[in-house]
């Protein structure tokens, strides 16, 4: 057996060699697996063998200061190790199951790259515009002309230098529609040159605070502390320069939330600088590099560093609790897979069905399906029915656009400027569906967004509904439609449908939906993990309980 394999490999390997612009060392890999290990630098992830690809490329991204990297591939069977130099390229096969070859080959790169061409810049730019001009559901409340912004946006897209720079034009570009369903997407074209400091970081208000770091910074951070600068300008300045301009987002609080959290990722080769006032009112600058995931786990894919301060709880989608006195606690954290959600509503609605109170956490729900919100929604009014969305979309006929160049009941259409209107559907509540009875109340936040919102949007003008407790939401729903290129790559998507209240017909794009009762938790509550949204959620379900603990 080992003959013939050696005579299998010498076969690929020769073959290989006389291949035409393949150049092959003396390098080869067993494998029974098809996902196996890879490290660099002692750090391991998964690597799945693509025999498929000619070749199976892996890059790795050299920063200035760096030489040489360690890069190590480990199967059930084998191992191999390279030392890896700035524009090298390594090449070796790899023999899967004694069958499949995968020819792979790692190269050094140190350049961004910058393989557009001119007309693909300007196809890509004009695309996204030509879709949102026709399709957007807020074109109607633009402030500005979105024919002269794409007009003096083209020499900029012409002049950038590289396709990470005309990557940051398209996100400016597309966040001046101020729509969290319209933006391009993160494709991870650029993963490999990216990384994140190994921080994170909380905005109260519009100022910026450590919320936890990597224990390696114990010495150079403190907790809790106020950021006052970042890359040398004042926080706020910055961020209005430097990062919401990239944010594609419906409000404000939304935009400073995701900006907050996105801006400490960024290109290996630029450390984060900041500046931040520590408890004796001394300011201190710092330089983090940004190496979070490349330094995360070691060579056996565990993590090597402790986090510091406060840290999410993560929990499976439908996490159930109680408190001592039987309240439910049901935090849902995604309205998805549709089917697979629904399911499990089902499977615990007996034991909600029990319980003396019932809080509800969509705090960090992102959305998902609006069919898994009338499975919940159905449960927790008294009525037989509700009315689902109502809405706005686009409407475009091109005999009545010609005709309104010349006769003014038809100007709107040449104007692009008529809107469908979409009336809410009734959703009848079967007789069989067991109603939940005791008190409810809902948590909700920053980051309840799309479907969630959906969800809040059906509920909120009913009457007798489930109080809301927290802060604002995203304020962005709405039928993306998703724009691809010319390869069949999703590389956008845009607001199509402008939703509304269902029974007023009150916008809500822009505002968010917002609570009851609005609690914002202070920077000390958070570091010292106190849940006071969740702790008023409790307090109100036992008032209504008729109970005091």
């Amino acid at each position: 057996m080992k003959i013939l394999l050696k005579l299998f490999l010498h076969v690929v390997l020769l073959t290989a060699m006389l291949t035409p612009n393949i150049m092959m060392s003396q390098h080869y890999l067993l494998s029974g697996q098809e996902i196996i290990t890879r490290q660099l630098n002692g750090t391991g992830t998964d690597w799945r063998i693509s025999p498929d690809l000619n070749p199976d490329r892996l890059e790795i991204y050299f920063n200035n200061n760096e030489e040489t990297q360690e890069v190590r591939f480990i199967t059930d069977m084998d191992s191999i190790t390279f030392q890896l130099h700035n524009r090298d390229t390594i090449r070796f096969v790899v023999i899967l199951n004694q069958t499949d070859t995968a020819f792979t080959e790692i190269v050094g790169v140190h350049d961004l790259p910058n393989k557009m061409t001119d007309e693909q810049k300007i196809y890509t730019l004009s695309l996204f515009w030509s879709e949102a001009k026709y399709n957007f559901a807020n074109y109607d409340l633009l402030s500005f002309s979105w024919d002269s912004l794409y007009q003096a946006t083209i020499p900029k897209a012409l002049d950038t230098k590289n396709d990470y720079e005309f990557s940051r034009l398209l996100s400016w570009f597309a966040a001046k529609l101020n729509d969290g369903h319209s933006q391009f997407l993160n494709t991870g074209k650029f993963g490999i040159y990216c990384d994140y400091a190994p921080l994170s970081l909380v905005s109260v208000g519009e100022k910026i605070y450590i919320k936890s770091y990597r224990e390696t910074l114990k010495n150079e951070l403190e907790l809790g502390a106020e950021i006052v600068k970042l890359e040398g300008k004042p926080t706020k300045q910055y961020m209005e320069e430097e990062v919401l301009p990239y944010i594609s987002a419906s409000t404000e609080a939304n935009k400073w939330m995701i900006g907050t959290s996105s801006f400490p990722y960024g290109l290996k080769s630029q450390p984060l600088t900041m500046t931040f006032r520590n408890s004796m009112g001394e300011d201190k600058t710092v330089q983090i590099e940004r190496n979070g995931e490349s330094t995360r786990y070691d060579n056996e894919g565990r993590e090597k560093y402790q986090m510091m301060g406060a840290t999410p709880k993560y929990t499976d989608n439908l996490n159930l609790t109680y408190t001592d006195d039987s309240i439910a606690l049901l935090s849902v954290t995604r309205f998805y897979p549709e089917e697979e959600t629904i399911e499990q509503i089902e499977q615990i609605m007996p034991q909600l069905l029990k319980a003396n109170g019932l809080v509800v956490d969509i705090r960090h729900n992102g959305g998902g399906s609006t069919r898994v919100a009338y499975s919940l929604i159905q449960r927790m009014i008294k009525q037989n029915y509700f009315l689902g969305l109502a809405g706005e979309t686009r409407k475009s006929d091109a005999v009545y656009k010609a005709m309104g160049f010349g006769y003014d009941e038809y100007k709107p259409y040449y104007e692009n400027n008529v809107y469908r209107q979409e009336d809410a559907d009734t959703i009848r509540i079967s007789d069989t569906i067991e109603r939940i009875t005791c008190p409810v109340v809902i948590l909700i936040g920053e980051y309840t967004f799309s479907a969630a919102e959906d969800f809040l949007i059906m509920l909120y003008e009913i009457q007798d509904r489930p109080q809301l407790i927290g802060i604002p939401t995203g304020g962005s729903t709405g039928a993306p439609l998703m724009v691809e290129d010319l390869s069949g790559d999703i590389i956008a998507r845009i607001c199509t449908r402008r939703c509304k209240f269902p029974y007023s017909g009150k916008p809500f794009v822009k505002f968010g939906v917002q609570p009851d009762i609005t609690l914002y938790p202070t920077i000390t509550q958070i570091l010292n993990n106190q849940d006071v949204v969740m702790d008023k959620g409790i307090e109100v379900v036992r008032a209504k309980m008729g109970t005091s603990n």
